[in-house]
């Protein structure tokens, strides 16, 4: 298939592979998210 990941419970990131931590996150839309909360 391709290569194991091996994931890091502590830091909650696969050790030793920066194209698959890359996929733990993505940019949040508009307007969901914590980037348009308006604080008063």
């Amino acid at each position: 298939m391709g290569t194991k990941l091996y994931w890091d419970p502590k830091k909650e990131i696969f050790k030793d592979n920066i194209e698959a931590n890359k996929h733990l996150s993505r940019p949040q839309r508009f307007p969901y998210g914590t980037n348009y909360v308006k604080i008063k």
